[in-house]
């Protein structure tokens, strides 16, 4: 499974916020998106998945442009994870995850026993399994954020695609995010693209990084190579640091931001 973006240009009144954007992301590796605030990262996902159309270039899988494939088969083969707001609504964590299963229905039928099975499974394979029953409204967080990825799951996609996943979150819950996003790409052999604030979080995990700017420009490559001191500078207006911190788990990169330039 190979998805692309080629050529991907999109505005609002006449202006580009998103300018020849050209990425590829292979199965079982993590792509980062990062930018500014107003730099267009949650414009770009929805552009991707084709809930806002390209105004130039397209999105493609395994080489076949997206929209040439009817809305059912493309949400098997894709999911996608909002920012976890809230829930009003009094769904248990049940309910809501078996929702996922939506795209294997038809418009009346039912979910059946073995739509909840792959509930189940998707709540086990994140760790939520013992949320069964609690409603979505009186959960934390990190516990809902965790229920949306499950419900992502449920659908047994190729692609995952997450907006903001860690943020407004805790250290622990920020990690948990991230620790499963990693298992989910290297276990189950999932794509996972994902936009957020965090630069150490990308160098932690993504293979990939897309690395937009106010002015409609991006880069994309290696996360390493990406995100570094003088791109960072360009891109967010700030002078950093990117250092080496070593412990017993191992040897990682993080970001501390200097001072405006």
């Amino acid at each position: 499974m190979i998805f692309a973006v080629k050529d991907g240009c999109f505005g609002y009144d006449q202006r580009m916020i998103l300018n020849n954007i050209n990425i590829q992301a292979d199965r079982g590796e993590i792509l980062a998106v990062l930018g500014p605030n107003g730099a267009g990262k949650t414009t770009l996902l929805k552009c991707m998945m084709g809930l806002l159309p390209w105004a130039k270039g397209k999105s493609l899988l395994d080489g076949t442009d997206m929209q040439r494939l009817s809305r059912k088969a493309l949400w098997k083969r894709m999911a996608y994870v909002p920012q976890a707001k809230g829930c009003p609504m009094a769904y248990t964590a049940e309910e809501m995850v078996v929702l996922g299963r939506s795209v294997h229905l038809s418009v009346i039928a039912q979910p059946t026993k073995a739509d909840y099975a792959k509930a189940h499974q998707a709540m086990e394979l994140v760790n939520i399994g013992h949320l069964q029953k609690k409603l979505c409204s009186r959960m934390s967080g990190g516990e809902l954020q965790m229920v949306l990825i499950a419900r992502a799951l449920a659908a047994q996609p190729d692609i995952l695609i997450l907006d903001e996943p860690e943020s407004n979150l805790d250290f622990k819950n920020q990690l948990i995010i991230l620790e499963t996003m990693k298992r989910l790409a290297s276990e189950e052999k999932l794509c996972c693209i994902f936009n957020t604030h965090y630069p150490d979080h990308a160098l932690k995990i993504a293979d990939r990084a897309l690395l937009l700017d106010k002015n409609g420009t991006s880069i994309f490559g290696r996360t390493e190579e990406i995100i570094n001191r003088e791109n960072m500078r360009q891109a967010f207006e700030v002078d950093v640091c990117i250092s080496n911190l070593k412990n017993e788990e191992g040897e990682f990169l993080f970001v501390v931001p200097l001072s405006l330039v």
